[in-house]
Order: C-alpha cells, then structure tokens, then sequence
C-alpha cells in the first residue's frame, strides 16, 4: 500500500519524505517500514499508553473533561495488536507525533472505534502523502496540527491541508511550538496565512517545548499577540496561566475554567454560550 515504483527501486508514499529503499531490508525515515520483496511493509502495531483526559491531547474544544484511550504505536515485536478500547472512554487517540507513519494501524483502530461510536483524534505534523491525507476525513472527528521549528517552511500548507480537512466535517486544533528566533514579522504572517485558509474560530494553542525550554513569558507574548485575531488563543504546558480558559468572544463570559489538563468547569450548554446563547465552536457532544 502507498507504494510506486522506478525501476528497481521502490519509493514509500505513506508521507512527503518518499522514502526510496533500494533493496531488501531498507527501512524509511518513520523506522517502521521496511523492503520486503516488491512490497513496502508496516512493521509496526498499536502499543497502548493509557486512559487519560482528553485536554492531555491537546483538544481543548472536544467534549471537555472526557476520558480518552490514548496509545502510540511501535514495532511489531513490541507491541499490543488485541488490545482495546476499555467501555468507560469517549474515543481513542492517537500520541505519535505523525499518524502517517504507521497509518495502517492507526486507520484500522479508527474503524472500529467508529463502529462502535467512539471519536477518534490524530496528531499531524503534516507529513501525510495526498493519497494517507484524502482518507483521513472518514476516519477521524479531530485533529491536532503541530507546527514547529522542523516544519517551518511548511506551515501554510498544513494550514491549508487543516482547511481542506474542516471543510469535510473534521474538527482541527492548531498546536504552534514556537520555534527559537520567531519574530513579530514571522507572528504576523502566520496570522495572515491562517486567516486566509482557516477559519478565525479554529482554537490555537501556543505550546511551551522543553527543550530548549521556552519562557513563559514567551508563550503569553504570543498568545497575546494571536488573540488579537483570533478568539480561541491558549497557553499549554504552563499550569495557572489565564490562557488555559476558554470565553465567549461575543459577550465575554467564561465558558469553561481549567487548570493544567484538569476542566474545573464547564458551561457550554449544547454547544453554546450560557449567556449570549452564541454558538462555541468545538465538538462538545458526540451525539
């Protein structure tokens, strides 16, 4: 699957790092497929991590305070293929960085906690090939696009792939890790892109990398300097900050309090403000 070739060589097309293996045994970037023969194996399967709020993914407007069934996937020998999803979660989500890497995997565990009503949410570098991305849409109710300093040059095109992927009914939060030297001038043109391909109202989390270490001083100026476009602005990683809470962008109230990964509150009422009555982006129900 996700493969073409040219001559004797066989090129990946999983994601954009079309990987070339040349000969038996060759593995890609991602370290989870390999040559074997005329075919391109996934040599990988589902390693679960373990049940845990859905704020720890990264999704701030889905179904706020639920559980989810968290799990990343490994090479085969180390992983966990008959595990599922235990009865008392919203949905299942994946932890890799990428879900293109190991699609296969990820996409078989989509369709069955489809079946079974289940949400699924995916994280995306955007690194997923045309062919991995033009499937996501019937598999997945969210996902997290992580923008950082290795996929600079390609922010826009992910912003564009999360317009592309809105517009088919998937629900996207933007996760920026702010790469070391960004500047007013680089904020402003990441906020031109991004209002010029998705909508205002898709949240933004301004992420703190440990390594290096970002200030927190740091993530506040940037949230501040996003949230005077875009009204869903958040500061992660920094428990206590005023940016972990969520208000109305119409009438100002609170809608939903947090404290690091923890709702202490919620009062969207059927995914609306309770005092404006204005609906909140988000998926705040699966029903």
């Amino acid at each position: 699957m996700f493969v073409r070739r040219e001559g004797g060589t066989l090129i990946c097309q999983a994601c954009r790092h079309f990987c070339r293996l040349e000969k038996e045994g060759d593995s890609g970037r991602c370290g989870v497929r390999q040559r074997r023969g005329e075919r391109v194996n996934l040599e990988a399967s589902i390693r679960v991590s373990e049940v845990e709020p859905v704020e720890r993914r990264g999704f701030f407007h889905v179904v706020p305070a639920a559980r989810v069934w968290s799990y990343w996937t490994g090479k085969s020998e180390n992983g966990d293929a008959d595990a599922a999803p235990p009865p008392d979660v919203i949905g299942v989500a994946a932890a890799d960085p990428e879900a293109a890497w190991a699609f296969e995997c990820h996409a078989d565990l989509a369709r069955q906690a489809r079946e079974r009503g289940l949400a699924v949410l995916w994280n995306s570098r955007g690194l997923w090939s045309s062919p991995v991305l033009g499937l996501v849409p019937s598999l997945v109710t969210a996902v997290r696009l992580i923008l950082d300093g290795e996929n600079r040059e390609r922010w826009g095109k992910i912003l564009y792939e999360g317009a592309w992927l809105r517009s088919r009914g998937v629900w996207v939060e933007v996760a920026l890790i702010p790469p070391e030297g960004l500047t007013p001038r680089d904020l402003r043109h990441f906020l031109k892109t991004f209002t010029e391909t998705l909508t205002a109202d898709t949240p933004v989390h301004v992420v703190r990398s440990f390594s290096p270490r970002t200030p927190a001083a740091t993530l506040i100026q940037i949230a501040e300097a996003l949230s005077g476009v875009l009204p869903y602005v958040y500061v992660d990683h920094l428990p206590g900050n005023p940016r972990e809470n969520t208000f109305c962008p119409h009438c100002e109230a609170p809608l939903v309090y947090r404290f690091g990964w923890v709702v202490l509150e919620n009062r969207v009422k059927d995914g609306r403000c309770p005092e404006c009555h204005k609906p909140v982006p988000g998926r705040w129900t699966l029903s």
